[in-house]
C-alpha cells in the first residue's frame, strides 16, 4: 500500500522504510488459511521470515483461520500461531482472516496475549 512519506501515517507504521522520490509501497504478507498446505508449510514459514525481514513489510497477514478452508484446524491453528510469534517478535501489528473460526482464534489470543496489535479484516 502506497504511503506518502510526510503521511501522519508514516513515522508510525514504517520509520524505518527504504523510501524513494518521497514515496514508497508497504506490504504486509503471511499466509492466508486457504494457502496453508501440509505439503510446504515449512517452506512457506521460512519464506514467510524471510520476507519479513525486508523493510517495505509493515505487518504480518493476513493470517487466521477459516473453517471453510480445506486444510485441518488443527494445521491451520499451527501456522496462524507461528505467525503470531512473528508478529510479535519482529514487533508488526497481525493482520487477521477469521470465518467461522472466532472461539478458536479467541483462544489462541488468549493463550498467546500478544502485544502488537490485531487487525480484523473484514
Amino acid at each position: 500500500y502506497p504511503l506518502l512519506a510526510d503521511s501522519p501515517l508514516y513515522m508510525l507504521l514504517a520509520e524505518n522504510v527504504e523510501v524513494t522520490v518521497g514515496r514508497g509501497s508497504y506490504y504486509s504478507i503471511g499466509i492466508h488459511p486457504w494457502e496453508v498446505r501440509e505439503s510446504n508449510v515449512s517452506q512457506q514459514l521460512s519464506f514467510l521470515q524471510q520476507q519479513l525481514q525486508r523493510k517495505q513489510f509493515v505487518a504480518v497477514g493476513e493470517a487466521g483461520l477459516d473453517k471453510l478452508a480445506k486444510a485441518p484446524m488443527e494445521l491451520q491453528l499451527a501456522v496462524f500461531k507461528e505467525q503470531v510469534k512473528l508478529s510479535e517478535k519482529l514487533g508488526l501489528p497481525l493482520i487477521i482472516h477469521c470465518v467461522k473460526a472466532m472461539e478458536e482464534l479467541l483462544g489462541v489470543k488468549k493463550e498467546s496475549r500478544p502485544q502488537q496489535p490485531w487487525i480484523w479484516h473484514g
